[in-house]
């Protein structure tokens, strides 16, 4: 849908009122507001009209790489932002002086400004140019959004150095390649993390471009002295933890194993600590992760559906929009309410922003019905235990994406191109989008407090940042493939635990970064995955530098035995573009382009590789993930 579109959807369902200051205000913001003194400052968000579409912006950072595409988006989002809020900007700058409002900032990738205001003060920005909806950004307790449960089993003992749980994964055999995160940035949203625990403390990213403890914004990115992250939920520079939670998520990721216990499946990755609380301190930490570089980030907060308010679902989505385009990996938690069906009912057992589409469709997942590509920016992940039985309480989909009203009052105003996965009402019939899209191990050791571990690390919280450090060692092992690639690997090499392919338990499987890794070390992608008629486009082959290689296209997909590989999935026939050496550079670009006739329009064709790495660390032959393109 064209931006023209959906703004114009969107003003026909949500039409500017008249009397703005009342109508935009979003319940329960109006009782809250009518409650407050006259100079309590109460935490809300005004949202404008969307400036941007995921299609817009995807064109326009074609063939970028991930840091000039950061750079675009950076440039452009908060450029257009500025157009259409830029008075609410000015008007609230002087409020914050003058102690009407405050903790103010902007989410531009969102078209949103975020600030706590006196009534008077909130009341006006609702009646201001450009402002679509002011929501009330509730604050929430630890224990609402974090996502740990209690034990279903008796915790496993610590014993050796590497828990079961990393090496079922498959990340020691990673690291005996050569990969143990090296070269990647992955940011941490959670409740702080203890930064001085001993197997911590190394892994913990510097902002080399901020100068400690000087006062002032350094790198002119907007916050001062964010030298290890920032701590959203208090709007300073100090991510120090609020209890436990998440100094146990960074050590499933990072823990080096310093004290004895190598808990971390990336511990030569670096971790940004990002201290949240409610839902727009976790879309600040995903807007900051884009600014700041980072290739990952985790989060085991979530928000669920019988929140008062509920979860701005549209919003989140749009936020996952951005990070796709960015190239941001972003692993989800989904709670851990799969067995309480009454209170969290399906389509809406799986809790935001682990709803929202992931970066790459698989092909048990129903066409959008909308005409648009179907995909967004957030790995949702569910649990499983510890010889991969089942951990019953992981959030279950289906998911909606569709009129929301269908199932209950809900204030936030919606994106009609969003409806494009509808269940049709409790019930069905309609599909509805399969959730979750992977599974982690749950009830794991991990590091805690200051010092020490924990062996018992429960719930999707736990499962979440085992995705996580698996998705780090991808993207470490191949650094350039997009995030729709870190996707496609996880979920076709995933271990299947429930019926045949994915499905609402386990998703695609759980998680094997061994075959995931095996699966990107050579690597196909074409520069356009939608290509007109008439257009042109290319292939590249990535692989093993000196290697023999080959790279192939067909119409057909099934699965043809290739020996030391496994399978391939393009089978004949097949169409050979490239039979030779891999270059020195470690790629081959094959330039292609689509004839000017009418019958290729809508025909899909499939682009698979296999490089030579019997003589590499992988000791046998590499076969890409398919690369499917169709014609426009």
């Amino acid at each position: 849908m064209s931006s023209i579109a959906t703004l114009f959807l969107l003003g026909t369902l949500f039409p500017p009122p008249q009397d703005a200051n009342s109508e935009r205000l979003l319940p329960p913001l109006p009782e809250i507001l009518a409650a407050a003194h006259a100079d309590q400052k109460v935490p809300v968000y005004a949202v404008g009209l969307p400036t941007w579409t995921m299609a817009e912006m995807d064109l326009a950072v074609r063939g970028l790489s991930r840091s000039q595409k950061r750079d675009f988006l950076g440039i452009e989002l908060r450029a257009r932002h500025a157009r259409a809020l830029g008075e609410v900007l000015s008007f609230l700058a002087p409020k914050v002086a003058s102690g009407e409002a405050a903790n103010l900032s902007s989410l531009w990738i969102a078209n949103t400004v975020i600030f706590e205001g006196t009534p008077s003060t909130v009341e006006t920005v609702a009646g201001m140019p450009g402002v679509l909806y002011v929501g009330y950004d509730a604050p929430r307790s630890l224990e609402e959004v974090e996502d740990v449960s209690p034990l279903l089993a008796p915790p496993p003992p610590l014993g050796g150095t590497v828990p079961q749980s990393i090496q079922d994964h498959g990340s020691p055999t990673v690291w005996n390649w050569g990969w143990t995160g090296q070269g990647i940035v992955v940011g941490n949203a959670d409740s702080g993390t203890a930064t001085n625990h001993p197997d911590l403390a190394n892994q913990i990213w510097n902002n080399a471009d901020e100068i400690p403890g000087n006062g002032i914004d350094d790198d002119n990115n907007g916050f001062v002295d964010d030298t290890l992250g920032w701590n959203f939920a208090s709007n300073n520079n100090n991510p120090s933890p609020s209890g436990t939670h998440g100094t146990n998520t960074a050590g499933i990721v990072v823990g080096d194993g310093t004290q004895g216990t190598q808990t971390g499946h990336a511990p030569g990755a670096k971790m940004m600590v990002l201290r949240i609380g409610g839902e727009m301190d976790q879309l600040e930490a995903r807007q900051y992760a884009i600014d700041n570089d980072a290739d990952v980030i985790t989060s085991s907060h979530s928000y669920k559906w019988p929140f008062n308010p509920k979860p701005d679902y549209h919003l989140h989505r749009t936020v996952g929009d951005a990070q796709l385009v960015a190239d941001l990996v972003h692993t989800n938690s989904i709670g851990n309410q799969g067995t309480s069906l009454t209170t969290y009912p399906i389509p809406w057992n799986v809790s935001a922003p682990g709803v929202s589409p992931s970066p790459w469709r698989h092909p048990q997942d129903p066409t959008p019905t909308t005409g648009g590509p179907g995909v967004s920016g957030v790995i949702a992940c569910g649990g499983v235990q510890v010889g991969d039985t089942s951990y019953s309480p992981s959030g279950h989909g289906p998911c909606a994406w569709e009129n929301i009203t269908i199932y209950a009052a809900y204030p936030h105003p919606q994106n009609p191109a969003f409806w494009d996965f509808p269940y049709g009402g409790f019930g069905g019939p309609g599909p509805g989008i399969l959730k979750p899209d992977v599974c982690g191990f749950t009830l794991v050791p991990t590091t805690t407090g200051t010092s020490g571990y924990t062996s018992s690390f429960s719930g999707t919280s736990a499962a979440t940042p085992n995705v996580a450090g698996c998705a780090v060692l991808v993207r470490s092992a191949n650094p350039t493939i997009p995030a729709r690639k870190v996707t496609q690997a996880l979920q076709q090499t995933a271990l299947d635990l429930g019926p045949p392919g994915k499905d609402n338990d386990f998703g695609a499987g759980r998680v094997r970064v061994d075959l995931a890794v095996r699966r990107v070390l050579c690597s196909v992608l074409s520069d356009d995955i939608e290509p007109a008629l008439g257009s042109s486009f290319s292939v590249t082959l990535q692989g093993p530098a000196g290697e023999s290689a080959a790279l192939w296209f067909g119409l057909s997909l099934g699965t043809t035995t290739v020996a030391g590989s496994g399978t391939v999935e393009v089978t004949p026939p097949v169409s050979f573009l490239f039979l030779g050496a891999i270059p020195a550079a470690g790629e081959v670009v094959v330039p292609l382009a689509v004839p000017n006739f009418a019958p290729l329009s809508g025909v899909s064709f499939h682009f698979q590789g296999v490089s030579d790495d019997t003589s590499g660390v992988t000791g046998g032959l590499l076969a890409s993930l398919v690369e499917t393109i169709t014609i426009q």
